[in-house]
């Protein structure tokens, strides 16, 4: 006979809108009357559970408090030879039970689970009851479900559980009654990796610097402490949504201070750090080019507009007939061509259909074809339409024009295709001014458009715009007014200041979002503004500047041309002839030389309000290292179809930290690819997985991965973590023999009241002499931790 108690402390919740976990008081009474055997593999043994709240207990904001003492639910687990019974009952939730018959080969029997279906528009929570069989020596295991019922939390049994009300499976909610088998040999196994870790050659970690980490505070929650937990990383800060409003950060009265979770093998006393909050992100953009042919047999998205009659009939040329759609397709570098072979369309949803006779086109017929010549004589001139295109492995777009096209192999300024990194900025980097020209707010400016926004009697009101008139090049005034005409005053130039974590106007002024306005979606109610060109904006996404210039070397290189005399070439109808001004245009000029600039971002939702992190001893922001780009070379193997020879862009953000492996929603039930993209009804059987595992080649090579540039270095990859799941097996169908069924379940009456102030007293009060270790685990994973 055995007797437990145990405590639980109280967990708070995983995400935003679930239930925390309360505090615990469990009892156990065990009793073992034979011992396992060769005709009782678990001998006969019965055990018996009572939970019980172990202090007052608010689920939620609203709802009235359990009182410490009331019963929670219990359990019970009993073997008899060969024969293992369970059920466990808990407050709020459905009954869980099995009944399992093991034999020389393996087992069967019933068991019930919970899942999610679409229901009414929403998701409503089912339990299934099915029946079970494994095979060890046939490598299968089989199932077939009994029933489903619908759990109506709306209206509770005299135990406050939800009742159960019969579910008739539709099929596109993937249930089915059917009798599906699944192979159970590990090498049918499906594999998807999480985690890589990244080595040298001399098979050390390849560390990229300061990495995230997690961290943990107390703060006061609805008059109670409680311990929230926080990540921080190049990304920036992020602190549960549930307990965000709780975190004080420095600058306020008592600022909440973090303490580092340490990894195993980290030892000392853990960092602490605070929180500062800026009410802008800063990003900074840098320009680089890359050769046409490192697209090699990427997986790329095209946008085909019919719509423009420019180029509706340049486009049937090449074979993009019909109307507006994306195309998917691939680049291949050996013969310049490019194929598409997707249709992609939105008039329903996402649709994405295979063509009867794939595109083709070679650079060379793109140069032909997608060219007009416009005037003539000396006056005559040629555009050549871009062919602007989107990565769906590298999720970035590409505009290549006509140079590259010509030039595949270039990758130099004068034929690459141009690519922007962005980099969000810690306040270490931040520039002490940026200069703007056009689309260039003001703090009185943005505050009078996010007032009036607040102030508006009704949703989706126009409001007045954040940004200045004169930093646009539209003509303000005269029989022009409202045209565009190239040129901004340079007397009208912005200028920011950067002081500490504020963006300052030429008043000295923070620019900003009212401290106010913490909830856009609601309080600025979906208020939008105009943009000079006709289009809006919905104010509670934030508002964004034009590229900004950091040095005034930079900010003339954008004045606008003039001719051999000295004077502009274009004549302004309202400027002054030797007015000094400048045409932000040219910052996007092929021949551009300014390769850096800045963008700054102002809202009122988390990821605008930028979050630094301050180590406590130092005073000193934290640095994190942005992710390293490494690239990986997909096997030309048949195994990987589409992505066989794929050179793919990878983000290395540290050891165990290697995303950007492109993936898809696979239908477990089926075995069916779904694609990379999926707009249907989620259920049970989806599963969003890599398509490809980064692996030993045929040869058993070990993988890599390699940095850019033109003399790359190479690293060992590793997988670490992951999951396998079971692979369909129809063959096995009809093949296995169940046992037992839903009534064989053990029912609510087998469980038993363990408790101290149960009647005959329990097991009694937890015992607080004589315990062995102080009452602290003696062994722990099968290691003894206590002295002998």
């Amino acid at each position: 006979i055995a007797k437990v108690w145990v405590n639980m402390d109280e967990e708070e919740a995983e995400e935003a809108g679930d239930m925390p976990e309360p505090a615990m008081s469990i009892f156990v009474k065990a009793e073992q009357s034979e011992g396992p055997s060769d005709s009782k593999r678990f001998g006969v043994f019965k055990m018996v559970g009572t939970y019980l709240i172990g202090k007052d207990f608010t689920p939620g904001p609203g709802m009235d408090a359990i009182p410490a003492g009331t019963k929670m639910g219990g359990m019970y687990l009993e073997a008899d030879g060969n024969t293992v019974k369970f059920r466990e009952e808990t407050m709020m939730g459905p009954p869980e039970a099995l009944t399992a018959t093991f034999t020389t080969d393996g087992v069967s029997g019933v068991y019930n689970q919970e899942t999610m279906v679409p229901y009414g528009g929403d998701y409503a929570q089912l339990q299934l009851v099915s029946k079970f069989a494994i095979s060890n020596s046939a490598k299968v295991y089989c199932s077939v479900l009994l029933t489903a019922k619908l759990l109506d939390f709306d209206n509770p049994d005299s135990d406050g559980r939800p009742t159960l009300v019969d579910y008739t499976p539709t099929g596109s909610d993937g249930l089915t009654t059917d009798e599906v088998c699944y192979s159970t040999a590990a090498a049918d196994a499906k594999r998807n990796v999480w985690r890589y870790g990244v080595y040298k050659s001399d098979g050390s970690r390849f560390e990229v610097g300061q990495g995230g980490f997690p961290m943990k505070a107390t703060v006061t929650v609805d008059g109670a402490q409680r311990e929230i937990h926080a990540w921080a990383d190049y990304w920036g800060v992020h602190v549960d949504d549930q307990f965000a409003s709780a975190v004080k950060y420095i600058g306020e009265s008592s600022p909440t201070t973090f303490t580092k979770e340490q990894f195993a093998g980290e030892t000392g006393t853990p960092p602490t750090y605070q929180i500062k909050r800026a009410n802008a992100r800063i990003e900074k953009v840098e320009k680089s080019y890359v050769a046409l042919e490192s697209l090699h047999k990427a997986n790329v998205v095209m946008w085909v507009d019919k719509w423009d009659t420019n180029w509706n009939s340049k486009y049937n040329t090449l074979g993009f007939t019909g109307s507006s759609a994306e195309y998917a397709g691939s680049y291949n570098k050996d013969n310049q061509t490019w194929t598409f072979d997707k249709k992609i369309t939105f008039d329903s949803g996402y649709n994405e259909t295979t063509l009867g006779t794939p595109i083709t086109f070679t650079n060379a017929q793109w140069v032909s074809t997608m060219a007009r010549t416009y005037g003539g004589g000396s006056d005559t001139w040629t555009e050549n339409r871009r062919l602007w295109l989107w990565s769906r492995d590298e999720h970035k777009g590409y505009e290549v024009g006509k140079k590259s096209l010509e030039n595949p192999t270039d990758a130099t300024s004068t034929n690459g295709i141009p690519v922007e990194t962005v980099t969000t900025l810690t306040p270490a980097n931040f520039p002490s001014t940026l200069y703007c020209v056009d689309r260039c707010t003001t703090a009185a400016k943005l505050t009078a458009t996010v007032n009036a926004a607040k102030a508006a009697s009704s949703e989706g009101s126009t409001v007045v715009s954040p940004y200045d008139a004169d930093n646009w090049q539209i003509i303000q005034s005269g029989s022009d007014a409202g045209n565009w005409f190239p040129g901004i005053l340079a007397t009208n130039v912005k200028t920011y200041t950067i002081s500490g974590v504020q963006v300052l106007d030429s008043t000295n002024t923070e620019i900003m979002f009212p401290a106010d306005v913490t909830k856009p979606e609601e309080q600025l109610k979906k208020s939008v503004f105009q943009w000079p060109w006709g289009s809006t904006n919905e104010l509670q996404w934030g508002v964004g500047t034009g590229r900004l210039l950091a040095s005034t070397s930079d900010l003339d290189k954008l004045e606008c041309e003039k001719d051999s005399g000295g004077d502009y070439r274009d004549t302004h109808p309202t400027f002054s002839a030797s007015a000094k001004r400048y045409c932000p245009d040219k910052l996007y000029d092929d021949d551009s030389t300014i390769t850096t600039w800045y963008e700054v971002r102002f809202g009122a939702n988390r990821w605008d309000r930028k979050k630094f992190l301050t180590d406590q001893a130092t005073s000193q922001d934290v640095v994190f290292t942005p992710p390293t780009t490494l690239y990986f070379t997909v096997h030309d193997e048949a195994k990987y179809g589409d992505d066989r020879g794929k050179k793919i862009r990878l983000d290395y953000q540290g050891f165990g930290e290697l995303h950007g492996i492109p993936g898809e929603v696979i239908n477990t039930l089926t075995g069916e690819s779904l694609g990379q993209y999926y707009s249907g009804e989620w259920n049970q059987n989806l599963r969003y997985t890599h398509r490809f595992i980064i692996e030993k080649d045929a040869a058993g090579n070990d993988p890599t991965v390699t940095t850019g540039g033109a003399s790359p270095t190479t690293y060992k990859v590793k997988a670490l973590e992951g999951e396998e799941w079971l692979t369909l097996k129809p063959s096995a169908k009809g093949t296995l023999t169940y046992t037992g069924s839903a009534s064989d379940m053990p029912a609510s009456s087998v469980l038993e009241d363990v408790h101290p102030g149960a009647t005959g007293g329990g097991i009694g009060a937890e015992p607080t002499t004589g315990l062995l270790n102080a009452g602290k685990p003696s062994v722990i994973h099968g290691k003894k931790v206590i002295s002998d």
